[in-house]
């Protein structure tokens, strides 16, 4: 920021992005080339080093073989100093002087210095006296042993590690000036995609600050900059509903006003009137100029306004007011009853801002009065005429309902004598078809064919046995008699009778039933009933699925200890009913057990759940439901065990 105010530019989105992507790259460019041109020359130094270190070793291995055959490897050390790099050689006694050397004019002298007696190949840094250039000494043991201590030193530039450190530098100069320009493009590139899309919700925001509201940001991308232009399209367009639903509910408001028979008066916290409406102006006989602004008194008797004094401190720390007499002056000077309904209006801070008020004129309404006089005695008479008809009417209407009570009674009771009937017509031929059936299977070997059929015949008898039972004590109304119940009885009961309807309707049943479950208190009619309202549930749900969907029913029982609640002194019996249907609506699923809630037919009357949790909470069980839209839905029914 502060670099921007120095060379002048504007701090603007794109200057922050593009000169953010120059100036981080440039650095990490510099420092990267830094660090490589660092190790690159160190991995060159050391090669160069290596490679005299190996001329060095062949000289010294020369130059001992010669000494004992008194023959000096000339012809080595000349080819030696030829090399590009070589600066000297050197050969020093154990005096420190120099035996021999490249250049003759060395021969001769002393030198000192520690290296002399290395038992080691040393290598050391060097200033070399005729040019002062910065060089490297490999000093190398020579093992004369008779003589003492004699080493070989060889000396050699590093122009070529400097030489090949500029061209890495300028190498890298060059690439990283080339990649700042495609870095630069593609800086400006995605700075103009992204500023130009900020440019235009800017422009947006003011044209909408503006008012403006049917102002579209165009959309030219589909990323998240797009989301954002079609979000704030469609906020502009949610403004334009509001700002318009607004002003129709302003107009709606004020033509209710207009419309208003009774009087509308809006008074300031200084008394002063602010609103009226047509009905006042025209009671009154002022136009809206010649009230707006005035002070209220000048339309109030004096004793009856309410708007000054006792009275309206009163009204304010009331807040409202019902039906106060009072009379107003109309410019003629006449003098009109009205009866006055007020509110205080205050801000969210509870300051005073006005008071409304609603002021009905009396006069034909004392005219009436003085009328209603006339007829409250031929009333009173009607009255009492009126409430013999309403006892009759009562009556009549309990007669209706113990008659319907009648009918429903008689309905059952019907359906009860069916049901026995029923039951006593087919167990008659069930029965002997099972006495004639094991009469065979007795007189039947049990490896023949017909065996095994007459057995299917004996099962399926008892089986329509069962489920005649089943209806016949369904059927049967009685009272609530709660036991100690098995959970599993009630439920292959129920099982019985919807089996059949869910093979027709596809749905595959999973039972996963735990034997030796503690017994429940529960009255083994109502459990029925509830399971059976679960079980019609889930396949009517599952019937509005594909053909081609998974439609499965999974019923399962266990025990929950009392470790699991740890906060209830009873072990509960768990009964779980599961499908693989549509689910419940998030939006739904906190009222499906309201009474008379429904999202099925009309003719359904929205009580099956309903009547499911009282009975469930009625024997002290609890409920619980888990849906999701999609992933089908899961009751888990717990009650207490005995």
């Amino acid at each position: 920021m502060l670099l921007f105010k120095k060379i002048g530019l504007r701090i603007t989105l794109f200057n922050k992005i593009f000169f953010s992507i120059i100036v981080s790259f440039t650095i990490f460019s510099l420092i990267s080339v830094t660090l490589f041109t660092r190790q690159r020359t160190r991995a060159l130094e050391n090669s160069l080093i290596e490679d005299h270190k190996h001329h060095a070793l062949i000289a010294s291995i020369n130059i001992e073989s010669g000494y004992l055959t008194h023959y000096w490897p000339f012809a080595t050390l000349k080819k030696i100093r030829k090399i590009k790099e070589v600066v000297y050689w050197r050969i020093i006694n154990q005096n420190g002087e120099i035996y021999l050397a490249d250049d003759a004019k060395m021969w001769g002298k002393r030198i000192s210095d520690p290296a002399l007696r290395t038992e080691k190949v040393l290598i050391k840094d060097q200033i070399f006296p005729e040019t002062g250039e910065k060089i490297k000494v490999i000093v190398n043991p020579l093992n004369i042993v008779e003589n003492g201590n004699w080493t070989f030193w060889l000396g050699f530039s590093l122009k070529s590690v400097i030489e090949a450190r500029r061209s890495i530098i300028l190498t890298n100069v060059v690439m990283i000036a080339i990649a700042i320009i495609f870095v630069g493009l593609l800086s400006w590139y995605l700075a103009k995609g992204i500023t130009i899309p900020v440019r235009h919700l800017v422009d947006g925001t003011k044209a909408v600050s503006s008012g403006k509201l049917d102002y579209k940001i165009p959309i030219e991308t589909r990323d998240e900059i797009g989301e954002l232009a079609i979000s704030f399209n469609k906020m502009t367009e949610n403004l334009k509903t509001s700002q318009d639903e607004l002003v129709t509910a302003k107009e709606y408001t004020d033509n209710i006003i207009k419309s208003m028979i009774d009087t509308l008066l809006v008074v300031d916290p200084d008394a002063r009137i602010k609103t009226i409406n047509k009905a006042t102006s025209h009671l009154l006989g002022y136009t809206e100029k010649e009230l707006i602004g005035k002070p209220v008194g000048a339309i109030l008797t004096e004793k009856d306004s309410i708007f000054k004094g006792l009275k309206l401190e009163r009204l304010i720390e009331e807040g409202t007011i019902r039906d106060y007499a009072m009379k107003y002056r109309t410019k003629k000077g006449e003098n009109i009853p009205v009866s006055l309904s007020g509110s205080v209006m205050r801000d969210k801070d509870r300051n005073l801002v006005g008071i409304i008020g609603i002021a009905r004129d009396m006069r034909e309404i004392k005219r009436l009065m003085e009328k209603e006089k006339e007829l409250a005695a031929a009333t009173a008479a009607a009255e009492t005429e009126k409430k013999r008809v309403a006892e009759l009417d009562n009556a009549c209407k309990e007669l209706r309902e113990t008659q319907a009570k009648l009918i429903q009674a008689g309905k059952l009771a019907a359906m009860g004598t069916l049901g026995a009937g029923l039951a006593h017509q087919l167990n008659q031929p069930l029965g002997g078809i099972r006495l004639f059936a094991q009469i065979l299977e007795s007189q039947i070997d049990k490896n023949s064919p017909l065996w095994k059929d007459l057995y299917q015949i004996i099962e399926q008898v008892e089986y329509m046995t069962d489920i005649i039972d089943n209806i016949q004590g369904f059927a049967r109304a009685s009272e609530i008699r709660k036991e100690p119940i098995d959970i599993n009885e009630p439920i292959e009961k129920s099982l019985q009778l919807v089996s059949v309807q869910l093979k027709a309707h596809k749905i595959v049943l999973l039972k996963n039933l735990a034997p030796g479950l503690p017994k429940v208190n529960a009255d083994i009619n109502q459990m029925q009933q509830i399971f059976l309202n679960f079980m019609t549930n889930a396949r009517e749900a599952m019937d509005s699925m594909p053909e081609k969907a998974i439609k499965e029913l999974r019923i399962t029982t266990r025990l929950q200890s009392i470790d699991q609640r740890p906060k209830t002194k009873n072990n509960f019996v768990e009964i779980i009913l599961q499908d693989t249907g549509p689910g419940i609506p998030e939006d739904i699923k906190d009222r499906i057990f309201d009474p008379f809630f429904t999202t099925k037919s009309p003719s359904n009357t929205g009580l099956g759940l309903s009547l499911s949790y009282g009975i469930i909470q009625d024997h002290g069980g609890t409920i619980e439901v888990d849906s999701r839209q999609g992933k089908g839905t899961t009751f888990i029914v717990s009650l207490p065990a005995c």
